[in-house]
C-alpha cells in the first residue's frame, strides 16, 4: 500500500467508527441513523467509481442510504478519478473544506511540557469534552442558532463517543478547569491519526496543544503506528504550528457538500 493509500483509508477510517458502512469496493458510505444531520458520521468516501455507469450507481446508493440526512457529503482524496469530483462541481455541490493532510514520521520536534492530562473514561469526562466541543464549533463552525448549534454539537459528541476505544480522547487539566483535548488512534491498514485538537481560548499559547498531540502520537504508536496523520483546513494557520512539530505536508482532500 502506498503511502497516499494509508493517509486516505486512515483518515476514511477514523470516521466510520462506531457507524454503519456500506463498501462496495467503489465507495463507502457511512451513516448514524441516530444523528442524520452529522456530516462526518454520514457521507460518501473512498470512492473509485470512473465509468459512467459505476458514477451514477454511486449517486444512486448515497441518495437511498442516505436518504434521511439533510444534506449530501462526498470525501473526494488524491486517488479518486477526476470525474467523479467534475460530477459533484456540475451537480452545484460546494467544496466546503478542502483539508490539508500532514504526517509525522519521526520524533515531535518538540518537548511537551508537563501538564495534567487524562484519557476521557468517565461520563463526567464525556460531558466536560462536550462543552468544549461546543465550543469549538460555535467558534469555528457555521453561523446557526444557538439552538441548532447545541444540538449538532451533542450529535457530534454521540458520534465520537462511538469510536471509543479504538480512538481515544484526552482532556486536559489547568487552573482548576477542563482546557484542551485531542485524540488519537491507530487504522488497521498501519497509519497512526491524530485528530479534533482544541484549546479553550483563555488557555492558548501556554503548551497545551502540543501536550495533546504529543499524548495522541503516543498513543497510536504504543498500539503499533509509526507514521501519523493529522489534518487542517487549508485555509488554518495552525499548519505551521503542525510542521513545526515534524509533521510533513503530503496531500489535500477535498469535502464536497450539498444541502437537500
Amino acid at each position: 500500500m502506498s503511502s497516499i493509500e494509508k493517509i486516505v483509508t486512515t483518515y476514511a477510517w477514523q470516521k466510520t467508527l462506531g457507524h454503519d458502512v456500506h463498501d462496495t469496493g467503489l465507495r463507502r458510505i457511512v451513516r448514524d441513523l441516530e444523528n442524520p444531520h452529522i456530516w462526518d458520521a454520514n457521507h460518501v468516501s473512498l470512492i473509485r467509481a470512473s465509468a459512467l455507469d459505476e458514477i451514477d450507481r454511486v449517486f444512486d446508493d448515497a441518495a437511498f442510504l442516505l436518504k434521511k440526512c439533510g444534506h449530501s457529503v462526498f470525501h473526494i482524496d488524491p486517488m479518486a478519478p477526476p470525474q467523479v469530483e467534475a460530477r459533484l462541481v456540475a451537480a452545484d455541490y460546494e467544496d466546503h473544506t478542502p483539508i490539508l493532510q500532514m504526517v509525522l514520521s519521526g520524533d515531535l520536534k518538540a518537548t511537551p511540557k508537563s501538564v495534567d492530562i487524562r484519557a476521557i473514561q468517565s461520563d463526567a469526562d464525556w460531558h466536560s469534552l462536550g462543552e468544549m466541543m461546543h465550543e469549538n464549533f460555535i467558534e469555528t463552525g457555521p453561523e446557526i442558532t444557538g439552538e441548532i448549534a447545541r444540538g449538532v454539537s451533542l450529535g457530534c459528541l454521540a458520534a465520537n463517543r462511538l469510536k471509543a476505544p479504538d480512538f481515544q480522547f484526552f482532556i486536559v487539566r489547568a487552573d482548576g478547569h477542563d482546557c484542551a483535548y485531542g485524540g488519537g488512534g491507530f487504522c488497521p491498514d498501519g497509519m497512526g491519526i491524530v485528530e479534533d485538537i482544541f484549546t479553550r481560548p483563555a488557555f492558548r499559547r501556554r503548551g497545551m496543544a502540543t501536550a495533546v498531540i504529543a499524548e495522541a502520537v503516543d498513543f497510536a504508536r504504543s498500539s503499533g503506528a509509526k507514521d501519523v496523520l493529522i489534518g487542517t483546513s487549508t485555509k488554518d494557520a495552525v499548519k505551521h504550528f503542525y510542521e513545526a512539530l515534524g509533521f510533513e505536508p503530503a496531500c489535500v482532500t477535498r469535502q464536497y457538500i450539498k444541502e437537500k
